[in-house]
């Protein structure tokens, strides 16, 4: 098997004395799209909060490349390894006051020292890349909601990251922008080999693009079940099959 891009290990994670995360392990491997899901509450903003070097666990390691980012928090080799991270936030965090262009300019100009002719043409190829090549003066208030959320994307791949964050890539869309976000990701994926690690609500959005996918439970902090999303579905355990079930026909998209 591939050896794994990221790692965790035995991982608790939480806020002050309160364990929200308990002893979850897992890898993700190069090119997956994988997917964290499970209830509200569950720990899915927690775990990738600890995942990207935000916060740090309680116990446990994670593994980039076989680094222990948990051994870099006191160090300047922690960002080191947060640039081979892009991440697109739920809310997007656009910038109000510069437009598309500038927004994704903005991490090449702030943490590169590429000339602003080459940092205006590479943001222009990530823009072109989510199709939004014409929409670089337009401010992020004149994008719709997943125009926006196609602006995140872009911004976050910009410095060529190895895995691409996304939380709650989908949230706040129609049914019809959040299947072209669907779209859009796959192509990534599968053109550029981009990883791909989704916290999402989205539950149909599993059977649309998900490798793998790992189900967290609220009750226990814990792994519910992890693995491809149709076996799950057909041979996961009652709990695991009326979770995607109930969550799919709640979130059934028009077509």
């Amino acid at each position: 098997m591939n050896t794994p891009l990221i790692s965790i290990k035995n991982l608790a994670a939480g806020y002050g004395t309160n364990h929200v995360l308990k002893d979850i392990s897992f890898e993700v491997f190069h090119g997956e799209i994988f997917m964290v899901v499970g209830e509200s509450g569950c720990g899915k903003s927690t775990l990738l909060k600890n995942m990207i070097g935000l916060h740090r666990p309680m116990h446990g390691e994670i593994r980039f490349r076989n680094k222990n980012i948990c051994d870099f928090f006191e160090n300047d080799q922690l960002y080191e390894i947060q640039r081979f991270f892009g991440v697109s936030y739920q809310q997007n965090a656009l910038f109000t006051s510069m437009n598309t262009l500038e927004n994704v300019c903005f991490p090449l100009k702030e943490l590169t020292d590429l000339s602003l002719d080459a940092v205006k043409k590479t943001a222009e190829m990530k823009l072109d890349l989510v199709g939004l090549g014409n929409c670089g003066q337009l401010y992020p208030s004149q994008l719709s909601g997943g125009m926006q959320k196609r602006a995140a994307i872009a911004r976050a791949m910009v410095m060529e990251p190895e895995i691409l964050f996304l939380d709650e890539p989908s949230a706040g869309l129609d049914p019809s922008s959040a299947a072209e976000l669907d779209h859009l990701i796959l192509i990534l994926s599968r053109k550029l080999g981009i990883t791909f690690i989704i916290v999402s609500h989205d539950l149909e959005s599993i059977f649309e693009i998900a490798d793998r996918m790992l189900l967290l439970d609220k009750e226990t902090g814990k792994i519910e079940t992890s693995g491809k999303p149709a076996s799950l579905k057909a041979k996961g355990s009652k709990k695991v099959k009326d979770f995607l079930n109930r969550s799919i026909n709640k979130n059934v998209r028009s077509r």
